[in-house]
């Protein structure tokens, strides 16, 4: 298990680096999917809002 997790995490983040635009928003949208796809829904998937970026 730790190894898949830490292929996917490598992978989101290799995904992130080639892609600069993406927001914060965007990526945890997007880590969400990814983890509920590869591992199940989580219990308690933190909510997603819709905010600007500050890119802080």
């Amino acid at each position: 298990m730790t190894a898949a997790w830490v292929n996917v995490f490598d992978a989101l983040v290799n995904w992130w680096i080639d892609h600069p635009g993406e927001s914060r928003a965007s990526m945890t949208a997007r880590t969400i999917r990814l983890s509920a796809s590869v591992f199940g829904p989580m219990e308690s998937a933190p909510p997603i809002t819709a905010r600007r970026d500050t890119g802080a």
